[in-house]
């Protein structure tokens, strides 16, 4: 196990209950479930625990996804400019933004394929002038995207994968300075949960920096959305108000917010 991620405190995402390290792998105390780790892949697998939130939403998204992983990096762009009129050039800068805030190890929810986190990462080393020595925790339900990931961020030494709920948190509450989400809520079910573990894993004043796909206005985007939503691509529509509401409901103070099309950037602190 990494050196620099044994500071970060796991827990029981079911029972609440720190981890025993066993054989380099977590197990529970109470329910006795075990969360596997792989040296090789630098990957904390949760698998035992992904049940817990299990809905006929999240079957049909983590089948999308199993397909969407296969082409994800070219039809994500397509999408961002074709129906939500957004910049990859301004996602970038934001995301690179959020490295030079950060202070202690890093949890990147729903990272998927990675790639923006390496263009991200890229553009920061170039302004800073020198890489992210953060740990960075990467973490995706699906493991057809954490793979991607892995293979994407292979040479990022502080690189670790987590296949994880993002609405069930495999973490001690206050155990992150900074998480990041971009483009994730809006591919969640229950999205409420997910922002309310994160909002429990950061310390006061913590931050939350990320982006989320709205609604556009356009009539022909709006109904190739909700195509989208039932096909489990996406998981939510949301306006920029039921955004906003959703941060202040889980208890986040919104710093800041952009619009990169119908894209919202933001920023917010616990």
């Amino acid at each position: 196990m990494q050196n620099s991620i044994k500071s970060i405190l796991f827990q029981c995402p079911t029972c609440e209950k720190p981890f025993l390290l066993k054989d380099l792998n977590f197990c529970c105390p109470k329910c006795l479930r075990v969360a596997k780790y792989s040296p090789e892949l630098r990957r904390f697998d949760f698998q035992p625990f992904l049940n817990d939130f299990s809905t006929l939403q999240q079957e049909r998204t983590s089948f999308a996804y199993s397909i969407y992983s296969l082409i994800y990096a070219p039809i994500a762009l397509l999408n961002l400019i074709a129906v939500w009129h957004g910049s990859l050039g301004k996602q970038i800068r934001h995301y690179s933004e959020s490295f030079q805030k950060s202070h202690g190890p890093i949890l990147d929810v729903a990272i998927g394929d990675g790639a923006l986190t390496v263009l991200s990462l890229a553009k920061f080393a170039q302004k800073s002038r020198k890489p992210c020595h953060h740990p960075l925790l990467g973490l995706d339900i699906s493991l057809d995207m954490l793979s991607k990931a892995e293979k994407n961020l292979s040479k990022i030494k502080n690189f670790v994968s987590i296949r994880a709920d993002a609405r069930n948190l495999p973490f001690s509450s206050g155990s992150f300075n900074q998480v990041f989400c971009y483009g994730g809520f809006h591919s969640i079910p229950l999205p409420e949960k997910a922002m309310k573990e994160i909002f429990r894993v950061l310390e006061p004043n913590g931050r939350l920096r990320g982006s989320v796909l709205l609604t556009p206005n356009r009539p022909i985007s709006g109904a190739l959305i909700r195509k989208y939503v039932e096909w489990g691509s996406l998981s939510t529509n949301f306006t920029r108000f039921q955004f906003l509401s959703l941060l202040k409901k889980a208890g986040f103070r919104l710093i800041s917010t952009e619009s990169n099309g119908s894209t919202l950037l933001f920023e917010a602190y616990a």
